[in-house]
């Protein structure tokens, strides 16, 4: 029994952490007409409120035809759209600062420096990987076209190494399939790793348990899967079944690779534990973008038709959706933003205790507090509808266990738990 107890309270201590999340930010790469070469759709930035559950644009990225990603770093969060890094405000949105890069494609933060990868259609860059000083967005370092002729794609920061995927995907038949080393303390290229004939053009790129993975496009007539052991220095390649274009998108999901092909609706699921793949389940949704959020344990996915649509689904653990919500076209990229408003720091944290405890009918909270919003929370992290009336609360419909009361005012919040009998 006492074991029990002890899981059921590590369980709703895994709740209140994911609770955490305020909102998701949402970047959608809009629409550009190539027949009339205008912006029809504008890039944007859009926030779902886990706790109002509203979705709401932020902002317009003006001249920006489309867009590669968001990252949240601290206070503020970035954009990379069309040739643009943009630093805004995660509170106020407003723009703090930006820089012009042509052919920018990904980034990623490592102390003082923002890294930089590049690629652009019909277009030979002086440099395809460059390194920024991230308080001026000076240019410290780029490495020379010779030494990385191709154009890039994703990025992962580990210790003082950039791991960066190489694929050359803007020139149709000629891609390929590489991982370059960057030292991000002398900007020496460690080395540049051949993923093989099998694993050209690298799309996403993952770091799981010291190995990174590389889901690659081939030549978009199938796609495979590279584990590459960071200590061992091997590589390793599997084919997806069942891909004959190529992987839209994709997203590590614990100690999985999730996987869609292009326009289809089926999942597939690559185990990094034995390194095989197979299809996972039939979503009914081609999804456009992919990301999972390990805190909260939410999979964000989006759908659109690239002219007037963008649908996002999150999913808990056991595939439900929990948010489903519009948002603006091609909504690609996502980030979990658990920074707390300044409404909610201003709060004072108050102890607020419950009787008797344990309880079988109605449970009487010992406060003289009137309480404008109160949540009872089971096990499992769901919100359990309650009647209460002058600060009892009849718990009578609840089954046996262990849960969580929170409780806010417009000046203190609590939290407490409480047995059912």
């Amino acid at each position: 029994m006492k074991n029990k107890i002890l899981l059921t309270l590590l369980l709703l201590a895994n709740f209140i952490s994911a609770q955490d999340l305020k909102r998701i930010l949402v970047l959608n790469e809009g629409r550009f007409d190539f027949n009339t070469n205008q912006i029809a759709v504008p890039v944007s930035v859009g926030a779902f409120d886990v706790n109002t559950k509203q979705y709401s644009k932020l902002l317009e990225i003006d001249g920006a035809r489309f867009a590669s990603e968001i990252k949240i770093d601290g206070d503020s969060y970035w954009v990379a759209a069309d040739q643009y890094l943009i630093q805004f405000d995660l509170k106020t949105n407003q723009k703090l600062k930006s820089v012009s890069i042509q052919g920018i494609r990904r980034f990623d933060f490592y102390k003082n420096m923002i890294v930089v990868s590049r690629g652009e259609y019909l277009t030979k860059l002086n440099s395809n990987i460059i390194v920024l000083d991230k308080n001026t967005l000076a240019s410290i370092h780029e490495v020379p076209y010779n030494d990385v002729p191709y154009t890039t794609e994703n990025i992962i920061i580990k210790n003082d190494i950039a791991y960066i995927a190489v694929n050359n995907g803007f020139e149709w038949g000629k891609e390929v399939g590489q991982i370059v080393e960057l030292n991000l303390n002398t900007f020496a290229i460690n080395k540049i790793i051949d993923l093989g004939a099998n694993a050209k053009n690298p799309e996403n790129l993952v770091l799981y348990n010291e190995k990174l993975y590389t889901v690659n496009n081939k030549n978009y007539t199938g796609s495979s899967i590279s584990a590459i052991d960071l200590k061992a220095n091997t590589v390793s390649t599997v084919d997806l079944p069942g891909i004959s274009s190529l992987c839209g998108t994709s997203a590590l999901v614990e100690d999985a690779i999730l996987y869609q092909e292009s326009g289809k609706s089926l999942l597939g699921k690559y185990s990094t534990n034995a390194q095989t793949a197979g299809v996972y389940k039939d979503v009914s949704v081609n999804f456009y973008g992919m990301t999972y959020d390990p805190k909260s344990q939410l999979l964000v996915a989006s759908e659109t038709d690239f002219v007037n649509k963008g649908i996002v689904y999150a999913f808990d653990k056991l595939d439900n959706v929990v948010y489903k919500f519009d948002a603006s076209v091609s909504p690609g990229n996502f980030e979990f933003d658990y920074s707390v408003s300044t409404a909610t720091k201003d709060l004072e944290n108050i102890v607020v205790t419950v009787s008797p405890n344990p309880a079988n009918n109605m449970l009487i909270l010992n406060t003289e507090k009137e309480w404008s919003e109160l949540n009872i929370i089971n096990a499992f992290g769901q919100k359990i509808p309650v009647t209460t009336t002058d600060r009892q609360i009849n718990i009578s419909q609840l089954e046996q266990g262990i849960y969580i009361i929170t409780g806010k005012t417009n000046s203190e919040i609590f939290q407490t738990q409480f047995a059912k009998q």
